[in-house]
Formats: C-alpha cells, structure tokens, sequence
C-alpha cells in the first residue's frame, strides 16, 4: 500500500532532481525513491503540513498572523504540532478578519508577538521534535505554491535577513496538495455552480474523513494544518496519489519523533 512515506520519499527525491522529470527519467527517479528508504533512521523524511493565517490576500505584502505546523507522520500519541499568533507590523485587512476573525486587539490579548521571534521559536521546536538538524523535510500546504509558501518565505527572509536552510533546498522540498487532489480524484467530483469546489480543503477532508464529517473551525491556523495532514496522507494511503513511489515500504519508520 502506497503510504505517505512514499510521498515523502518520492516528493523529497523529486524536487531535489528534476521536479517535472520527462517519461525516461521515471525509471531513474523511482530508484532514487529506494535510495532514499535506506537512509539511517536520522535521515528519514518529515512531512510538514502547515498553515498561515495572514493580514491580507497579496502574496508580496501580506504578512503572517498565525502560523501552524503539524507534523503529518508523526507516531507521537496525540500529534506534533506548534501553533502561535503573530503580531504584524501593518494593520489586517477587514476582509480577512472577517474571514479568521483575527484582528489586531485579539492579537494583543493572545500575547502575540513578532514574527521574527516566533520563527526563532519554531525552529527549536521543531529541532527538538525531528531530533535532528539535518532530517530531510517536505513541506505541505494546499494552495501552497500560489499563497502560503510564498509568504512564508518572504516572511522568514524579512525576519532573518536571508533565506532559511529549512525552506531550501538541499534540506527542504514543498508538495501543494491541491493539484495533488486534482491529479489524483479522477474522474473529477462533479461541481454544483455556486457550491464551493469539489477541491477545497474543507471539500477535500470531507471525503477524507471517515464518516464524512465537516470540517469544524476552518481559518484557525492549526485547524486548517491538522485537516491538511489528514487530507495528505488520505491521498497518498487511499487515492494512490503518487503510487510511481510505492518503493518505500509501508513499514518504514516514521519521520516524526
């Protein structure tokens, strides 16, 4: 069974080499994708789902107001995950916090603080939960090559003063699962117009979700990353998304501490 280890494997494997490889190059990748399922345990891949909630839509101003990360194949009994808001330099659009209802003032109250301090935070947790400060990381975000990565990036140079080793490669490579979702529910869900698309997050943990139960609380942060990690590994272990890298046994070791 293809698992969300194969996805890291393969997604990690990829990014790295030829991250839309031609027909001949499938054969060669795929036994990369083995490779990397004889890494010493300290080397395993860790999926990172993660969340921003932000002051606006635009991906080259809009700053950070709540950052979660859930680590998405992790066996610790009741998850990995960091959650904190971030208190912005430039005033929330309205519309945004009609959407998170996130303003300024509860951000105040939450003790929220810069985001170059809460990056510095993160980086220790997820230090301390990886156990390593070499672990290969594959990141997720849904709608993440057009928003979350983006800004996240951005955000971090701005506060660090250059890109960070955690959002780069060597170390790190980044899977969007909503053209993962696309490529692999096929035939497509039908789409009802004025309905929201079959493709949403919400949409997609839904399916996911045993008894198809509704996404609750959508717009928090570490909500939206917890069903993001639900919905990546439903993908991989249920829709065969990926399958060209079910090398990597379904027994391997977690990546997540």
């Amino acid at each position: 069974m293809t698992t969300l280890f194969t996805l890291l494997a393969s997604s990690w494997s990829r990014c790295r080499a030829v991250r839309a490889a031609p027909v001949r190059h499938q054969r060669l990748l795929s036994r990369r994708c083995r490779v990397l399922a004889t890494l010493p345990q300290q080397e395993w891949v860790a999926g990172l789902a993660f969340d921003l909630e932000t002051t606006g839509l635009n991906t080259d101003e809009a700053e950070i107001v709540q950052f979660a990360c859930v680590v998405a194949n992790s066996r610790r009994e009741g998850g990995a995950s960091f959650c904190e808001f971030v208190m912005p330099q430039c005033e929330i659009d309205p519309g945004a916090s009609a959407v998170t209802g996130i303003t300024k003032q509860l951000l105040a109250e939450r003790g929220a603080r810069p985001f170059a301090e809460v990056w510095a935070t993160f980086e220790g947790w997820l230090r301390e939960t990886l156990v390593s400060e070499t672990r290969p990381l594959v990141w997720s975000a849904h709608n993440g090559d057009r928003f979350d990565v983006p800004i996240l990036r951005r955000c971090v140079r701005d506060a660090t003063g250059g890109p960070s080793p955690l959002l780069s490669e060597p170390r790190a490579a980044f899977v969007d699962t909503l053209p993962l979702a696309r490529a692999a529910l096929r035939p497509r869900p039908r789409y009802t117009r004025g309905a929201p698309g079959p493709f949403t997050l919400g949409a997609l943990f839904e399916r996911a979700s045993p008894r198809g139960g509704a996404l609750e609380g959508a717009h928090d942060a570490l909500v939206d990353a917890e069903a993001l990690a639900r919905v990546w590994r439903w993908l991989i272990e249920e829709q065969g998304a990926d399958a060209a890298s079910a090398a990597w046994a379904a027994s391997a070791a977690t990546a997540g501490q």
